[in-house]
Formats: structure tokens, sequence, C-alpha cells
């Protein structure tokens, strides 16, 4: 799951992958303060990486507009 939205919103705000890689791919789970830290990065709050969802698009573009 976390893999899963950190590769959505990373793509969305179109950053490569190189250093997010161990972590979309499950091999890797960041602790609080590198969760808190990556969610800061990508403009949102930490509880959208871990919230199971289906991401679309438009659920990108609300979410960025008001940081849920």
């Amino acid at each position: 799951m976390l893999g899963t939205n950190l590769r959505d919103w990373r793509r969305a705000r179109g950053l490569s992958q190189r250093v997010l890689a161990r972590y979309e791919r499950g091999a890797r789970y960041p602790d609080e303060k590198t969760l808190h830290a990556l969610a800061d990065a990508l403009g949102i709050l930490p509880a959208a990486l871990l919230t199971p969802r289906l991401v679309t698009k438009i659920t990108l573009t609300r979410c960025f507009k008001f940081k849920c």
C-alpha cells in the first residue's frame, strides 16, 4: 500500500524513482521522521501515503490544492 501510494504521488509530482525505489518496492519501510519528510516533499499529509485507496488524477489534483 505505501509503495503504490508513494509511486502515484511521486509520478504526479514528476519526480524520479531513484531515491524512493526501495520504499516503493517494499524492500524498506520509512521510520516516522522519514515518512513525514517524504510526505512533506510530496506536498501531502503522511496519511495520504498510508491510506488504502484508489488514487485518481482528480484525487491527486484536489489533494495538492487542499493538502489532504
